[in-house]
C-alpha cells in the first residue's frame, strides 16, 4: 500500500490524473493491514466485462479514448523530479 500511496502522491503535481492522498497508516492494529486514504472521485469503476457491456458504444469509445491518452501522458513525467528523491 505504502507504493501505491508514494506513486500517486509523486503523479498528483503532473498531468496524470490521479486522486490526491491524504494518509498512510503502517500501524496494523488499527485496519489489520496498512492503507491509505485518498480523496474520493466521481465515476464509475470498470472491474469486469459485465460492468464494461454496461455502457453505450460511444461511452465505451470515449473510456478508451480517455485511456490511451492518459496512459500516453506518463512516458513525458520526469521521475526525477517527482520520484521519491525530486
Amino acid at each position: 500500500m505504502k507504493n501505491c500511496r508514494t506513486v500517486l502522491t509523486a503523479l498528483a503535481p503532473t498531468a496524470v490524473p490521479v486522486p490526491r492522498t491524504h494518509a498512510f497508516c503502517d500501524d496494523v492494529s488499527v485496519n489489520d493491514a496498512s492503507f491509505y486514504v485518498m480523496e474520493l472521485i466521481d465515476g464509475n469503476i470498470l472491474r469486469t466485462g459485465a460492468d464494461i457491456a454496461t455502457l453505450t458504444r460511444d461511452e465505451a469509445r470515449r473510456c478508451a479514448e480517455e485511456l490511451v491518452a492518459v496512459l500516453g501522458r506518463v512516458p513525458a513525467v520526469d521521475d526525477g523530479a517527482c520520484g521519491p528523491g525530486g
